[in-house]
């Protein structure tokens, strides 16, 4: 997964099958999510425990631009 630091929001952008499916069945779709499961838009408060659970399951992170 690709990880955007926007500041107040992150965006994370799945690149697999694989890494799309986790999403489905870790997040919660409610709220502003125009472009789930592919992307999701995370507060930057809840990224870290939305990161360190994806780390926790082998989920590659990768910083993007």
């Amino acid at each position: 997964m690709i990880v955007l630091d926007g500041g107040t929001v992150v965006l994370i952008e799945t690149e697999s099958t694989d890494e799309t499916e986790w999403v489905l069945a870790h997040v919660d779709s409610s709220g502003y999510q125009p472009d789930f499961p592919e992307r999701i838009v995370v507060e930057r408060r809840y990224a870290p425990e939305l990161i360190a659970g994806m780390q926790a399951d082998g989920i590659d992170l990768k910083a993007g631009r």
